[in-house]
């Protein structure tokens, strides 16, 4: 039986964040279960993460949301994805 892991999780070589029980876990090295890189950290909660975000204009925050759990190579790249899916602009 695993131990449910808690936080979040933060990709290093990707966007990807999303819950810690959401990671990949090879060897007790957690990964993005996606392109399968090193997740840089484990942050205390969802709310700890979002706290710069939040400083933010809305736009950006609604964007930041909207890519939890998704994995892109950069920030340019997922806001291309942010605007196909979603019709709106953001200013990175």
């Amino acid at each position: 039986m695993s131990k449910k892991r808690e936080g979040i999780a933060v990709g290093s070589k990707c966007t990807w964040w999303d819950d810690a029980q959401n990671a990949m876990d090879v060897g007790g090295v957690l990964l993005c279960p996606h392109c399968k890189e090193p997740v840089r950290g484990v942050v205390e909660s969802e709310e700890k993460f979002m706290q710069g975000v939040n400083e933010r204009p809305d736009d950006f925050k609604a964007f930041v949301k909207w890519t939890k759990g998704k994995c892109f190579t950069s920030f340019d790249k997922a806001a291309i994805s942010y605007r196909q899916h979603t019709g709106k602009q953001v200013r990175l």
